[in-house]
């Protein structure tokens, strides 16, 4: 199928659910919004620890709500609005959360693995320029003297652009693993994963 495919068979299985997706999302932030505030101000709404650990372990089931009632919907039944309690009913939760927590994982250390390549080249040019001239100067001047800021400068952005690239290739793999694990709830995780790279293939690579 072509996109333009997917995006007709959307669309036919949205008719007249539209207002329910709009109360679904507009529920889902709300909801966040409200658990987090709440968890926030028992621990400090400034604590970004615990503000983490409420989207791993909790908020992050209300947006895998809206998957679930987009499934059912692609699926021909009727979503409801209370489909975004859906992931803490039916053994989902548990399974799914192991899910939140592996993207959560592989988004941190594939972009501590993308930074190093940065921090290198910006390593490279601090120690290269001090020696040069014997320890003298500050680390602004360093690393503008290694390139000027028009070199730091595009390698930021050419990191930002990579970051958002893998980062957007990640999070849409992980969304495959969830609509595979919601339809399939029968299947071992590790199914899961592999099925999730079988439908890819010939996609991205």
């Amino acid at each position: 199928m072509r996109s333009s495919d997917y995006r007709a068979a959307a669309r036919k299985s949205l008719e007249g659910q539209w207002g329910t997706f709009a109360l679904l999302m507009l529920s889902s932030g709300i909801l966040s919004m409200l658990v987090a505030g709440g968890i926030g101000s028992i621990f400090g709404s400034d604590n970004s620890f615990v503000s983490t650990l409420t989207e791993l372990l909790l908020t992050f089931a209300f947006g895998y709500g809206i998957f679930y009632a987009s499934l059912y919907a692609v699926r021909g039944g009727k979503a409801e609005v209370g489909m975004i309690f859906s992931i803490f009913n039916g053994g989902r939760y548990l399974p799914l959360l192991l899910v939140n927590l592996v993207e959560w994982l592989v988004g941190l250390i594939s972009s501590f693995v993308l930074a190093l390549p940065f921090i290198g080249i910006l390593g490279f040019g601090v120690i290269s320029t001090m020696l040069l001239t014997g320890g003298s100067g500050n680390l602004v001047s360093s690393v503008v003297g290694f390139g000027g800021f028009s070199a730091i400068a595009l390698l930021t952005l050419l990191f930002v652009v990579i970051i958002a690239g893998v980062g957007t290739l990640v999070d849409g793999y992980f969304q495959i693993v969830v609509l595979i694990r919601l339809d399939f709830p029968e299947m071992k995780l590790g199914d899961v994963f592999s099925y999730a790279f079988t439908l890819l293939k010939g996609r991205l690579w």
